[in-house]
C-alpha cells in the first residue's frame, strides 16, 4: 500500500462498494479481497477497487476434508 493509496477501515470499504461489512468480512476472510490486518483489516483502495473492477471473483477453495475422506472411502470399496 502506497503513500498516494488511500487506506480504507473495513466499514468504509464496504460502504465504498455498497455491501454489508459482515459480506465484506468474509471475503476478505476467505482472501478474496487483499488485506492486511493492523488493529483491524486494512483495504488499499486501489487494490479494492481492482478487485470490484475484475468482478469481484472468489479464490477456489479446497474441497472441504469430509468430503476428500468419504469420496476416498467410497473407491476403496468394490
Amino acid at each position: 500500500m502506497s503513500g498516494d493509496d488511500p487506506v480504507l477501515m473495513l466499514a468504509d470499504a464496504a460502504r465504498l462498494i455498497h455491501c454489508s461489512e459482515s459480506t465484506l468480512y468474509k471475503r476478505v476472510q476467505c482472501g478474496d479481497v487483499p488485506a492486511v490486518k493492523c488493529g483491524g483489516w486494512r483495504i488499499s483502495r486501489r487494490k479494492l477497487m481492482e478487485w470490484v473492477e475484475s468482478g469481484m471473483p472468489e479464490r477456489e477453495q479446497a474441497a472441504p476434508v469430509a468430503v476428500v475422506r468419504a469420496v476416498a472411502g467410497k473407491r476403496g470399496r468394490t
